[in-house]
């Protein structure tokens, strides 16, 4: 009897423990995506100028929330020029920051001559027709005595 009792009482504890320990489920389905279109720009090297282009879009999951997600592709790189390169993707409402995040792809974009890396902001709960994304490189290139760089890339449209 005290057996039972023992391992119902731990069965009860694991059911209690497993749901909070658990992390939550990714946003499966997204129900909309509004972008801007497509950005070409160069970042400055020592050598060849890499070659970036940027979409920035926002997009609505299909239980509510929001998210900026913005693709960065570079070709002409991997010459490691550069100290540090991040992309700092915002999700805003009417250009005030709801959330952001920094993706730091130093050692990709030093390491290869192409390639391509999302830069996503955490779902966030927003208001319908006023969320945007927006987009920002900074970078500074090894040795050129000139500081860090910014590029500022068009947000996108409301959703």
């Amino acid at each position: 009897m005290t057996a039972s009792l023992f391992k119902g009482a731990a069965v009860a504890a694991a059911a209690l423990v497993l749901p909070i320990g658990m992390a939550q489920p990714a946003s499966a389905e997204i129900s909309a995506n509004r972008c801007a279109s497509e950005q070409r720009k160069e970042l400055t090297a020592w050598g060849l100028s890499p070659n970036v282009f940027v979409y920035v879009c926002v997009q609505r999951d299909h239980t509510g929330p929001y998210r900026a997600n913005v693709e960065f592709n570079w070709g002409q790189a991997g010459d490691n020029d550069y100290h540090y390169v991040q992309l700092h993707s915002r999700l805003e409402k009417y250009d005030v920051v709801q959330k952001g995040a920094v993706c730091d792809i130093t050692s990709h974009i030093n390491s290869a001559v192409n390639g391509s890396r999302l830069c996503q902001t955490v779902w966030t709960p927003g208001t319908p027709g006023q969320m945007t994304a927006d987009f920002t490189v900074v970078y500074d290139v090894v040795n050129d005595g000139m500081g860090e760089y910014r590029l500022d890339f068009t947000g996108s449209p409301a959703i």
